[in-house]
């Protein structure tokens, strides 16, 4: 039998009467038997929709949302309450046109979400429903046309904004709120230290009045009835003010019936221990019945899909972030920071061989640190793991704040668990962490005396250089980089109740200031390493041009090496010396022979030794200063500066 009608069948014996594309049949036709009437006008309107979608003046509405991919993540988020339906957009309309349409949508938004963080149209990439890059045609046009077809359903555009901007938002954000804290206590402070009456006014803070009846107060306090006359008393248990002897704050506590309230941290002047308790005037606020406060519980400050993420989070923790939580201890250890010396001269005073001539006067000190092995970091002697100490030990680097940076030599142990090798690194008991003979040399005692001579030699090096400036009357035709060695400190842990520990405290270098960490020179030659940025580069062969000084001007004798670090704070250095000058073990064993010795075939001095006029004669014996034979000036040698 024939197929008619895009392939339908007839029933048997019915006669279908076929009707052409061009005319539509009377709706007043009777259906044949098995046809409704909406098969006799399929081809009809199929090709009426089609023109009808293609036409110019079709329009439709798109839905624009801001947002954000997280790493490692497959489902995309919005930014906030970011979004914006628009109306009557065209059909036709290209990619360019699109994407500003929703920039100008979500321009209000964003300013309540990001204030006045910056964001344009070059910022954010277009995506549809399913998360797919939207590319402009040629000629740009028709970027959302095929998807009129579907009347009813609303078009959906993801304006993707990178992750890296979302991050800048968020620490802009809370740069702005942290803003806003501290000018909210410098006002409470200015109004506590003139004692004024007049209120704070705080965006972020609600402060609760009294519930008043038509007399008499309900409390059930000793409390005096309101009345309505003027120059009303209130106790001040409204204005709770407790003073702490810790650092010398204090906690005010805004309540309106001896309720505990929010605590507002602040700097206090006063010296006083005990409780403030005066009778001053006030008239607390009447709380609003119509309309609620921008930062009241009663705004709508989270949209519905950001409250239903949040509310799937809340599930059972996983091991792994029970791991990161329970994978604390804290202690309280005894500080031993180290003494920072500026000459050779001081060095040669206070070093008699004994560790404890290199520390200032010791501290208590409380030490948090983070023990999950995903959060240290291991060398190949070293094992670091990162936390914080209280009250900050290292005074002359006030930038580093309270974080710390704790090593501790380990040692490999293999265990075998289910038919697998396991192998964990076991930092050394405190015994084997202080003593030479343990471990040849990997002592933490060790490595802060390379830390101190380091410090030292590396000083010395600015010193002279600000002096031949100085003197020669020349003026740098580069940059000379501003580096230096990290602050460090012992740490031990004696108490009855802990397990003796021994700690190296060190500044923690943040990568997102001091860049990748990486190593300009390391212990076994005196070469620089291959590196391809330049200004890495430029900062290696100044510290090539280092060692170069530093040899002149120790006789020969000494200069830093394994240079590693970031760009401005450097660490873990080793001092080499010539293998003849003692039998015995100097400076930890990374003090290879061959790494000094090799010295003058391996150093090629660079623009910063020929600006400092370096001397190239490495005869120490003979030629320590004044001038050569050949009467070119060499540098003076002397211990003192």
């Amino acid at each position: 039998m024939t197929s008619l009608l895009g392939g339908l069948t007839p029933a048997p014996g019915a006669l279908v009467p076929v009707y052409s594309a061009a005319a539509r049949p009377s709706a007043s036709s009777t259906p044949v038997a098995g046809y409704s009437a909406s098969h006799l006008y399929y081809r009809s309107d199929q090709e009426r929709r089609a023109k009808q979608a293609f036409a110019s003046p079709y329009k439709g509405s798109v839905e624009f949302r801001l947002c954000v991919m997280p790493e490692n993540k497959t489902v995309a988020k919005l930014v906030g309450s970011v979004l914006e339906c628009i109306k009557e957009v065209p059909a036709h309309i290209g990619h360019a046109d699109l994407l500003e349409t929703g920039m100008r949508a979500i321009t209000h938004e964003w300013r309540r979400f990001a204030g006045e963080y910056p964001l344009s149209s070059a910022d954010v990439v277009m995506r549809d429903e399913k998360w797919c890059l939207l590319i402009p045609k040629n000629p740009d046009v028709d970027i959302i046309s095929d998807r009129f077809y579907f009347r009813t359903r609303k078009i959906i555009i993801n304006l993707h904004l990178p992750n890296e901007i979302h991050n800048a938002v968020l620490i802009y954000r809370e740069e702005q709120h942290e803003s806003e804290d501290r000018a909210l206590v410098a006002s409470v402070e200015k109004s506590i230290a003139s004692n004024s009456h007049e209120p704070v006014t705080a965006p972020a803070a609600t402060v609760r009045a009294a519930p008043k009846g038509k007399g008499k107060s309900k409390s059930k306090g000793k409390g005096k009835p309101e009345g309505k006359g003027k120059g009303k008393e209130v106790e001040d248990s409204a204005i709770d003010q407790s003073v702490s002897n810790d650092d010398d704050q204090y906690y005010p506590t805004i309540n309106s019936d001896g309720e505990q309230g929010f605590p507002l941290l602040l700097g206090a002047s006063s010296s006083s221990s005990s409780m403030i308790q005066s009778k001053r005037p006030i008239t607390p606020p009447r709380p609003s019945t119509k309309r609620p406060l921008p930062e009241s519980p009663g705004s709508p400050e989270v949209s519905r899909e950001d409250m239903m993420r949040l509310v799937k989070r809340q599930t059972y923790s996983s091991k792994s972030e029970l791991g990161a939580f329970l994978g604390q201890v804290s202690m309280v250890v005894v500080v031993h920071p180290m003494r920072l010396m500026s000459s050779l001269d001081e060095l040669r005073d206070l070093d008699s061989g004994d560790w404890q001539n290199l520390c200032m006067s010791s501290q208590a000190a409380t030490l948090i640190l983070h023990t999950d092995s995903r959060r240290q970091m291991i060398g190949a002697f070293k094992i670091a793991s990162f936390g914080s100490v209280s009250p900050g030990i290292f005074r002359l680097a006030p930038e580093s704040g309270h974080a710390v940076c704790a090593k501790q030599s380990y040692y490999k142990s293999t265990a075998k668990v289910g038919g697998m090798s396991l192998v964990q690194h076991v930092p050394h008991d405190f015994q084997r962490q202080s003593e030479w003979v343990f471990l040849k040399g990997k002592t933490l005692t060790m490595e802060l005396r390379c830390l101190l001579w380091a410090h030292v030699l590396h000083s010395a090096v600015y010193g002279f250089t600000r002096r031949f400036l100085r003197e020669n009357n020349k003026e740098l035709p580069f940059t000379l980089p501003w580096m230096r060695f990290v602050h460090g400190a012992l740490a031990s842990s004696t108490g009855a109740s802990t397990v003796p520990t021994l700690y190296l405290l060190e500044e923690v270098i943040d990568q997102s200031k001091e860049g990748a960490f990486r190593k300009y020179i390391n212990n076994a030659s005196a070469a620089v390493l291959d590196l391809k940025n330049p200004e890495d580069r430029h900062r290696a062969e100044f510290l090539a041009f280092c060692q170069h000084y530093q040899l002149i001007k120790t006789h020969g004798t000494l200069f830093v090496s394994d240079y590693q670090g970031g760009e401005s704070l450097l660490t873990d250095p080793q001092i080499m010396s010539p293998p003849s000058l003692d039998s015995r073990q100097l400076f930890a064993d990374g003090n290879i022979g061959k790494g000094f010795e090799s010295f003058q075939n391996d150093h090629v001095c660079n623009k910063f030794c020929e600006f400092f006029e370096l001397q190239r004669d490495f005869d120490f014996k003979t030629n320590v200063e004044g001038e050569d034979s050949d009467g070119v000036k060499s540098m003076a040698i002397s211990v003192a500066e």
